[in-house]
């Protein structure tokens, strides 16, 4: 559990403690860098903080140190990272706000960054209080924060999209416990659809398995998964539409455990995950991200049969066709044909019929027809035939 800012008040014979937190940061404003950068920090205790003399500081600005402001419980400080505007201190909405005053605070990283929460105006790693770092780890204060139980090693939360800010989910010191928010929020907590309790990766004998559990859910269509493998962009593997295990539960306040298996994987490669809902708005948010190192042979083919994955499932413009030639073709390769139909079984394109050995492999269809013209927009069957097996699903094209 993540360790915040303890302040203790003696009330009744007993001791309070509150806590002050990073709660949410945008940091990338849409549009050029004009210095709209801006930092909220959320008092969750039961009872006021008084953070002047404070320090806090992010990707390379200088050190903002807070006026004398009482925080009452459950209020919000935005900390907006340029030099104009006036500070409001009135918490009579719950909100304050102030400015940074200085040049250097001019923007933060659009793609890397760190924010970093000091209960002092010396910075070690005996008063950093809080932290943060997107885009990558290892930065300016980790180590410190490390040190003081506030963070994780090596971990940092996900780079997000231009005008999107990264929130607190409310425990934990993981990269991961920061989702992104399409729609940031100042002064308020954003309702996150899903309260996302665990997501753990694991090699298994057929693949990587994937596991997350839900406390609850709001309006929940469903998840989808991201992979990237190296210096690759992130790319859909799997969706609720595609595959019915992955549809969420709409709104309920139990627990819901979810799981898939990726099969298609390759040894020697580490692979990172990304797991994202989708509401009934179809606003879609972000939560963890999980990497793996694949150490040994992955392929676990089939005697009697064999595996087919088509992704993304809609598609534009590239679907992405993955399948294992069965192991009984080790030693003489098997004749591998694929094609696509339209939905009253009219051949469409032939993508390969060619001989090829046991293991996996991957062909592409980029929407084109048989004379290369580009098809319209619908639902399509793709079919793989290995042998004398075959296997068939619908995928929709996108236009």
């Amino acid at each position: 559990m993540r360790i915040k800012i303890f302040i203790s008040t003696i009330l009744m014979g007993g001791i309070v403690f509150s806590q002050v937190v990073i709660n949410e940061v945008l940091y990338d404003p849409s549009g050029t860098d004009t210095g709209l950068e801006w930092i909220e920090l959320k008092n969750t205790g039961v009872s006021a903080i008084d953070i002047g003399g404070y320090d806090i500081n992010a990707t390379s600005g200088d050190y903002l140190t807070f006026p004398t402001l009482s925080v009452p419980s459950g209020g919000f400080v935005i900390v907006h990272w340029n030099t104009d505007g006036t500070n409001d201190t009135d918490f009579s909405d719950n909100v304050a706000h102030i400015y940074t005053g200085s040049a250097g605070f001019t923007n933060m990283g659009n793609t890397s960054g760190w924010v970093a929460l000091f209960n002092s105006t010396t910075h070690s790693s005996s008063t950093i209080i809080d932290y943060m770092e997107y885009g990558a780890g290892d930065q300016t204060w980790e180590n410190s924060a490390v040190t003081a139980g506030i963070w994780t090693e090596d971990n940092f939360a996900i780079d997000v999209s231009e005008s999107h800010s990264l929130e607190y989910d409310g425990a934990g010191d993981l990269g991961s416990d920061f989702v992104e928010q399409l729609i940031p929020t100042q002064g308020s907590d954003n309702s996150l659809p899903v309260e996302l309790s665990s997501f753990a990766v694991e090699h298994v004998l057929d693949g990587v398995l994937l596991k997350w559990r839900t406390e609850s859910e709001i309006e929940n269509l469903g998840f989808f998964i991201d992979r990237k493998t190296n210096n690759s962009e992130w790319e859909e593997i799997v969706g609720y539409k595609s595959d019915n295990s992955l549809i969420g539960q709409g709104t309920v306040s139990f627990a819901t455990d979810y799981e898939y298996t990726d099969r298609f994987i390759e040894q020697g490669k580490t692979y990172e995950y990304r797991l994202a809902d989708v509401d009934y708005n179809n606003v879609v948010t972000y939560h963890a991200t999980r990497s793996i190192y694949i150490d040994s042979n992955p392929l676990p083919t089939t005697a009697n049969g064999f595996i087919v994955s088509a992704y993304p499932n809609p598609f534009n413009p590239t679907l992405n066709i993955r399948y294992s030639v069965h192991s009984n073709v080790a030693e003489n390769n098997a004749l591998v044909q694929v094609d696509i139909y339209n939905i009253s079984g009219k051949l469409v394109k032939n993508i390969i019929t060619t001989e090829q050995s046991a293991g996996w492999h991957e062909v592409q269809w980029n929407g084109s027809d048989l004379n290369g013209n580009k098809v319209a927009g619908g639902t399509y069957i793709y079919r793989v035939k290995i042998g004398n097996t075959v296997k068939s699903s619908k995928i929709i094209f996108l236009q």
